[in-house]
């Protein structure tokens, strides 16, 4: 009998049981990804307010950083000129944010946004409050704190609390990419063969993919670190590997990781401490340096195809 009511409300794909997601939530009025708080607000302005609430930071930030990075990662244009009407306005009415107005004139200074506690309250909080039964407690209060705060505990002399500052560096670049999280460091042997990960994130925007993450608080990145993830591939089912490294990527680790992107459909990302330091004083720089990486994978696996034909 429900069977029958849910299918008059179309809520089913023609006659059989498979549950068609985008009538669900046209009927509810919401996304799978969205927050209660996020319901009454545009694309445009849903996605600003999740990057600008992914940075973690509280300081004013320029908005059209923000801008951008809503952009890149919600896949969503925003006006040319009308940025503060459309967009700023609207959300600091709603007692989201506060804004600094553009100045005038040679060398004038950006618009600039900062969060409210409102917005802790409605959006940041209840994302915690998904994952306090999945975490480590101190990594969550590591990730309430802004990131160069966390760059900072990198080089904690307790090696305990430097790797969960590694873990909270790599958990927040992912979520200022809007990537959901899946686990952290899995041992068991049916899922990872008896090895350990650092990190697995999700996402399903167009298609689904899975993101494998290792952390490493070491001066160099070798081969061997590479091959091991992406043996791990196998078990993990993983689409991306992104090796998140405190030193430097080694030119032996990435000229595997390039001839394996070559000859599979996985994608390697290596972040080092350059693009470490960038995200210290910009958190939003994480989505050049992915955008630099994605550019270098597809300029391989281009020219694997132009061999092929």
């Amino acid at each position: 009998m429900m069977r029958l009511w849910l299918a008059k409300a179309g809520v089913f794909i023609g006659s059989s049981w498979r549950v068609d997601e985008n009538r669900i939530h046209e009927l509810t009025g919401t996304n799978s990804d969205e927050l209660a708080a996020l319901a009454g607000f545009s694309q445009e302005q849903r996605a600003f307010l999740l990057a600008l609430a992914n940075t973690g930071e509280v300081k004013m930030q320029p908005a059209n950083i923000i801008r951008d990075l809503a952009a890149s990662v919600y896949s969503v244009r925003f006006p040319d000129k009308s940025l503060p009407k459309a967009i700023l306005q609207p959300l600091r009415d709603a007692g989201y944010i506060t804004f600094e107005k553009a100045t005038d004139g040679r060398g004038a200074k950006p618009t600039r946004v900062a969060p409210t506690e409102k917005l802790n309250a409605d959006i940041v909080e209840p994302l915690f409050n998904q994952l306090r039964a999945q975490l480590d407690p101190r990594l969550i209060e590591l990730l309430k704190t802004p990131l160069a705060s966390v760059i900072g505990e990198l080089d904690s002399s307790e090696r305990h609390r430097a790797g969960l500052a590694l873990e909270a560096l790599a958990f927040k670049l992912m979520r200022i990419l809007g990537m959901e999280y899946i686990a952290t460091r899995l041992r068991s042997v049916p899922s990872t063969g008896g090895a350990e990960i650092d990190l697995l994130f999700h996402s399903a925007r167009l298609v689904y993919s899975r993101w494998q993450i290792q952390c490493k608080n070491t001066a160099y990145v070798c081969l061997d670190d590479v091959a091991k993830e992406v043996g791990l591939t196998y078990f993990l089912k993983s689409n991306v590997i992104v090796m998140v490294s405190t030193g430097e990527i080694g030119a032996d680790a990435r000229r595997y990781a390039n001839k394996v992107m070559q000859d599979s459909n996985l994608c390697i990302v290596m972040i080092d401490r350059h693009d470490i330091e960038a995200v210290k004083t910009n958190p939003a720089s994480i989505a050049a340096a992915f955008r630099r990486e994605a550019g270098s994978a597809m300029a391989i696996k281009t020219i694997n195809i132009e061999k092929a034909l």
